[in-house]
């Protein structure tokens, strides 16, 4: 799984998503699949009495995402143009992390078990809400663990007794990239015989259960805060990646 931007912590939200987005490739039916979901007004917003501008549907003739945008004509008469995008799902303000992961990454956790590849990554602004949907709380996991949790039920299967997880975890600051989970070490990039692009060095962990893949993720999230309060306070400048691999010993 890859979340990409902003943080004081790890985090997706094209999950793609603005107000938040989030895109998550491999999911039935199509090779990648968008969902939007919608953040609530903030506090500043709503002391500023600003109005919510987006409007969301879903239907059977699919989900769509409307902006109604204030406009003035040349004679200064007040009117509100309509633009209207489409996408794959849309989850409004009052959605939970757990009904953005069924909407989203879940579908992607069988094909890990079948030898394929998948992707989810997050994209929004700054605020838009990428780590609380990514990362969450002690009260609403985000689909960071919501994923784990699934890949450790799986595990739990006899038929696949013998696999493990194992997780890297890396940034993408000023062009370089750094082994979040030992000691922020900067990685070369090499693009191999395949042309495929690889992290060399980059160091894996196995995980054997829920609360060590959460001590984990924490303490690569540290090591994001640590960053942003050294060399750049700008965390939306960077990303941050988290792979989750399936192997036999």
């Amino acid at each position: 799984m890859r979340r990409s931007s902003s943080v004081p912590g790890l985090s997706p939200r094209a999950v793609k998503t603005n107000r938040s987005n989030s895109v998550c490739a491999g999911s039935s039916g199509s090779r990648i699949r968008v969902v939007v979901r919608k953040r609530p007004l903030t506090n500043k917003e709503l002391a500023s009495s600003s109005a919510d501008i987006i409007s969301l549907r879903n239907g059977p003739e699919g989900s769509s995402l409307t902006v109604h945008e204030p406009k003035c004509k040349v004679d200064m008469t007040a009117y509100t143009e309509l633009h209207h995008f489409s996408f794959d799902e849309v989850f409004d303000e009052a959605s939970s992390n757990a009904s953005v992961y069924e909407g989203s990454a879940a579908p992607l956790i069988s094909r890990l078990f079948n030898g394929q590849s998948s992707t989810c990554f997050a994209y929004g602004a700054t605020g838009a809400g990428k780590t609380h949907t990514m990362m969450g709380n002690e009260s609403e996991p985000g689909l960071y663990i919501l994923a784990a949790r699934s890949v450790f039920i799986q595990l739990s299967n006899p038929k696949n007794a013998g696999l493990e997880l194992r997780v890297s975890c890396y940034e993408i600051y000023g062009g370089k990239v750094f082994d979040l989970l030992h000691g922020r070490r900067c990685l070369p990039v090499r693009e191999d015989g395949r042309r495929r692009v690889n992290v060399v060095g980059l160091k894996e962990r196995q995980v054997d259960g829920l609360e060590a893949f959460k001590a984990l993720l924490a303490e690569a999230a540290e090591a994001r805060v640590t960053a942003a309060t050294g060399a750049h306070a700008d965390s939306s400048r960077s990303h941050a990646i988290l792979q989750l691999s399936l192997r036999r010993p």
